[in-house]
């Protein structure tokens, strides 16, 4: 990337959903849209990667954690825009969030992935110091009929 472009990561803002629609393909301005009202009618928040003028990336997290860890946040989509990947801005984005869970005083952090159909992100975690809390995965849900078995991570703060 070059270095004369600024980068920043921020909460998504309802004139920013063009720029996020353009990050994933099948990712269009309707569901850009319906995922904002979403983040905040859920104590959710959507953190956006910018590079510029450009949505390279996106971090969800959600303040109120998920059903099987509701004690502490949850990331529940990391996303970074192919082409990107492999750069450092997946790993941006999980700090961003642990920094804010921190500061509002958490002592935890969690996530899921698959295993199977996500080693890289399996492997980003567990460099982070993610480390699995179910041995058996679950159905985390289900896209286009396919069913997205995950575990469980979650990270200690020092």
């Amino acid at each position: 990337m070059d270095s004369d472009i600024q980068t920043a990561i921020r909460s998504a803002q309802r004139g920013d959903l063009m720029a996020s629609a353009c990050v994933r393909s099948g990712f269009d301005i309707l569901a850009a849209r319906r995922r904002f009202v979403w983040c905040r009618n859920n104590d959710c928040a959507w953190y956006l990667y910018w590079l510029g003028a450009d949505v390279l990336g996106w971090v969800l997290v959600s303040w109120r954690g998920k059903e099987t860890a509701p004690a502490y946040p949850d990331i529940f989509d990391l996303y970074v825009r192919e082409g990107y990947r492999g750069r450092g801005i997946g790993t941006e984005l999980v700090r961003f969030c642990e920094d804010i869970a921190q500061k509002w005083g958490f002592k935890k952090m969690g996530l899921a992935v698959n295993r199977d159909s996500n080693p890289r992100a399996l492997a980003l975690y567990l460099h982070l110091g993610y480390r699995p809390t179910t041995g058996t995965p679950y159905v985390d849900g289900v896209y286009d009929g396919w069913e997205d078995w995950v575990v469980d991570m979650e990270k200690e703060f020092e």
